[in-house]
């Protein structure tokens, strides 16, 4: 509500006005509890995973007028995106995003996709399984310095096999299992 609010976008600069949404450097999208009250905007029922519970998730239109408006976002974690509803975030996600962090079962990450091309250089995975392929392109990036697969349970190995995909890395620091 705060983003549509023409009244409400305008913060003090010096002598210019900004949008409020264009201070926004790192946002969290994913589950939030609501200690017993509901918000209006918060009543969507995600399906149930062992990250759910009574967890209440933003509804994927919300999702992405938000991250439109959000043009200096630099970190961003999405969590409980359904995986198949990644596609209709993909080109939402802003030029200015240097950190992503998706989970659990995000959909395919493929950064060519991304139309407004981030230059993501820290990428974390939690709980999914990735193809080679995506694998392959998060890490020949040219901007992708670290990056990360997350496992809360033993499912890690098919990671630990996919660690001739690194082979082509070219400027990758750092990746962590």
């Amino acid at each position: 509500q705060t983003l549509r609010n023409e009244d409400a976008l305008a913060t003090e600069s010096g002598s210019e006005n900004r949008p409020l949404s264009s201070t926004v450097r790192k946002l969290w999208i994913g589950p939030v509890t609501l200690n017993g009250s509901k918000g209006d905007f918060l009543t969507f029922k995600p399906r149930s995973t062992p990250w759910s519970g009574d967890l209440i998730r933003w509804p994927l239109t919300m999702t992405h007028q938000i991250l439109m408006q959000c043009t200096s976002l630099q970190s961003l974690a999405l969590i409980t995106l359904n995986q198949n509803d990644w596609s209709f975030i993909e080109s939402a996600i802003p030029a200015s995003l240097k950190s992503l962090w998706m989970g659990p079962a995000h959909g395919a990450i493929v950064l060519k996709n991304f139309r407004r091309n981030p230059r993501i250089s820290h990428f974390t995975s939690i709980d999914t399984f990735m193809r080679d392929d995506e694998v392959v392109d998060i890490v020949v990036s040219p901007h992708t310095r670290v990056f990360r697969r997350i496992f809360t349970s033993g499912a890690g190995q098919f990671a630990r096999d996919q660690l001739a995909c690194l082979t082509r890395a070219t400027g990758l620091r750092e990746m962590r299992l």
